[in-house]
């Protein structure tokens, strides 16, 4: 293999890598790098930043004066959506292993390995006898209460990624406990230990993000806490409201009022936002604040901050985190004022929903606007267009408003997974069938922007905010189509707008163009590392090796965890003429990212350097990270 032909196929890798770092953060779209680092200011003061915790998770510390409501949550999924391994967690993971699950990949085959009360992922080859471990990672933490199904986050390199492998429960499957592909494993085979773990995912299972830190995957400090959704999350300065409370119970004048929030009596829009933030996905989420991290501050409208765009055409196919975004189909939300009808209305926040009492809660959410059977109110029937002939109050057997209004039915974008449609009708559809997983509702470039019934949202119609939204949805081709046009100047200051500008610009071949737009997201963000790894790939293109090299130093210099920043110093390197370097770095890159087709590099820079058997081993590892 010539030095042209090894470049060439070494910027490919380092333009895939690039791209899919963007395209399969969480839930494997752009909304990971959408909504964390967006450089927009439509507010005249930054967002408040989260408060600092301490002894505050899933309820700690609130039970000394709220001890029911605190033992009621700590036993809630949601305080429990981050958490170590539970005891004998890792050996029910290998239990559930067996001898292996197939990837779907080449000959490999996964499974977990319990050590201890610690647990490993491993990859092995199915046919490779006594030595079959082909790359192995340490189980970090749990995310999910499992629940439903409860993923793996997997540390290798320095940095976090999702385990091929999760876990579905017997309730979601109707079925006994079993593992399975994780749903954009099972859609894309090749991403083995390679999906990151960002922000995005993270913000909606903890109340105490990580530090930030690039790339956004790196794993976090040894101080961090793995936790779930805390008190915080919904009452904000729990620290600062208990201080406030403690002066006031000793005769002190307490500074200030009390911070703690209610989000009960929050005007409707930031009140359906508390629980929005994370029971609304959509397909892309785009922030419109400077330098926020996570989700709209709380007590604020979040379609006022973070513009989330969904399927435009009407659709039964729902996904796992739908909830909100159904109910606002509903004719029962629809009909009655905004804010009458809220997630309060049927769920206790503070409760799991097996929890006693709580279906009749759910009912009595229900019959709080229809009375039950015969005696149905002449209003109630102008909202569902038809009659309940079922006498609720006395029909205990399961045969109630959920059963028969909200069905029970599969989701597309997690294999195996059953819930409740949000979306409240009177002869609901019937349950949908997948035959496989995918990763968007939408399944044209035809996308809506989500938004209050009635209320206008900022940028409604901007073509750059939906450019980049079609670009998290996968329709690249549409997004294209936008490149030139004429955007706010807000939307111009957003630097995620200008990186995915910059993309989409070097698959048109308009190399000089992408170049600026990459120039112009750094301006914006020095630390955005992908614009970083691009704009030094279309350097490379444009034979500018040294400018791609001094771009590359600088963020390696500070930020040494960037796999692709790493493979593109070697091209720039071998253009240089500098082998020997070229190979050092792709072996720190190997480090960070075991990739067969960087192994072969390596078995090919190695043979030319006419270091025989460091040639040798290289094209043994990469036949044995991807086996024939």
């Amino acid at each position: 293999m010539g030095v042209g032909v090894l470049a060439a196929a070494l910027l490919a890798l380092a333009q895939l890598s690039s791209q899919a770092q963007l395209s399969l953060q969480g839930q494997l779209s752009l909304q990971g790098q959408l909504s964390l680092q967006g450089q927009l200011s439509l507010q005249a003061q930054q967002p408040t930043p989260p408060p600092t915790r301490s002894t505050w998770q899933a309820g700690q510390g609130c039970q000394d004066c709220h001890p029911d409501i605190a033992l009621s949550y700590r036993a809630s999924p949601m305080a429990r959506t981050l958490e170590l391994l539970r005891p004998q967690e890792a050996q029910e993971l290998q239990a559930l292993s067996g001898t292996g699950l197939a990837s779907g990949f080449a000959k490999l085959e996964y499974s977990f390995v319990a050590a201890g009360q610690q647990a490993h992922f491993v990859e092995h080859a199915a046919d490779a006898g006594t030595n079959p471990s082909v790359s192995r990672a340490e189980v970090a933490f749990a995310i999910g209460a499992g629940v439903m199904d409860r993923s793996y986050a997997l540390q290798r390199g320095g940095a976090l990624f999702f385990a091929p492998l999760e876990r579905l429960s017997a309730k979601s499957v109707d079925a006994p406990t079993k593992l399975a592909l994780a749903p954009g494993h099972s859609i894309m085979p090749q991403l083995r230990l390679h999906s990151p773990i960002t922000d995005e995912c993270l913000a909606c299972h903890t109340s105490d993000l990580p530090a930030a830190r690039v790339p956004q995957h790196a794993a976090p400090a040894a101080e961090w806490t793995v936790s779930g959704i805390d008190c915080g999350a919904c009452h904000g300065d729990v620290d600062g409201h208990a201080t406030w409370r403690s002066q006031q119970l000793a005769g002190e004048a307490p500074a200030g009022q009390d911070p703690i929030l209610n989000p009960a009596k929050f005007e409707p829009r930031a009140r359906l936002s508390t629980c929005g933030r994370c029971h609304l996905q959509g397909d892309a989420r785009l922030a419109l604040e400077r330098g926020r991290r996570g989700h709209a501050a709380l007590g604020t409208d979040m379609f006022s901050s973070t513009a989330i765009f969904g399927a435009g055409e009407p659709t039964d196919d729902i996904g796992f985190v739908s909830h909100l975004e159904r109910l606002m189909e509903s004719k029962c939300f629809l009909g009655v004022p905004l804010g009458q009808m809220s997630c309060e209305t049927c769920h206790d926040p503070h409760a799991a929903l097996d929890a006693p009492g709580k279906r009749e809660q759910a009912r009595a959410g229900c019959l709080g606007c229809h009375s039950a059977g015969a005696q149905e109110t002449q209003s109630s029937g102008d909202v569902l267009g038809a009659s309940c002939s079922r006498d609720l109050a006395s029909d205990m057997d399961g045969n109630d408003c959920v059963a028969c209004h909200m069905r029970k039915t599969p989701v597309f974008d997690v294999a195996g997974v059953q819930i409740h449609d949000h979306a409240i009708q009177v002869r609901p559809p019937a349950p949908s069938k997948f035959d496989s997983v995918r990763i968007h509702q939408a399944r044209s470039a035809n996308l809506k922007r989500f938004s209050w019934p009635g209320v206008e949202v900022p940028l409604a119609t901007d073509p750059g905010l939906r450019m980049v939204a079609l670009a998290a949805a996968g329709q690249r081709g549409a997004a294209r189509e936008l490149v030139d046009e004429k955007v706010d100047a807000a939307v111009q200051r957003l630097n995620v707008y200008q990186h995915v500008r910059g993309t989409l610009l070097e698959e048109l071949g308009r190399l000089e163009d992408a170049r600026l737009a990459y120039e112009r997201s750094l301006v914006l963000d020095p630390d955005w590392s992908e614009s970083v790894v691009n704009l030094a790939g279309v350097l490379l293109k444009q034979r500018r090796p040294q400018v791609a090299r001094q771009r590359l130093d600088a963020l390696l210099a500070r930020w040494p965890l960037v796999e692709g920043a790493w493979r593109n110093r070697s091209l720039a390197r071998l253009a240089l003429g500098d082998r020997a370097g070229a190979r050092s770095d792709l072996e720190r890159a190997f480090e960070l990212a075991p990739r067969a087709v960087t192994a072969l590099a390596l078995h090919q820079l190695a043979g030319e350097l006419g270091d025989v058997a460091a040639s040798k081993m290289w094209a043994q590892r990469a036949e044995h990270l991807e086996p024939k």
